[in-house]
């Protein structure tokens, strides 16, 4: 309720297990993914990061 209430634009790792270093590269091999989301898709939303960089909407709320 806090995602959707805030209006919230919310990406998470879902690859447990990681160090650190392999959680950012993750991310940042992600970022072009992410950005494209953010920008075209309304708030709120929750997108999966996966461990290959892969991102997708998994739920939301417009």
């Amino acid at each position: 309720m806090a995602v959707q209430s805030s209006k919230a634009r919310v990406f998470a790792l879902v690859s447990g297990n990681l160090t650190g270093a392999k959680m950012a590269s993750i991310f940042v091999n992600a970022l072009g993914s992410i950005k494209q989301i953010a920008i075209n898709q309304p708030a709120p939303f929750i997108a999966k990061v996966y461990k290959d960089s892969t991102v997708e909407i998994w739920k939301n709320w417009s």
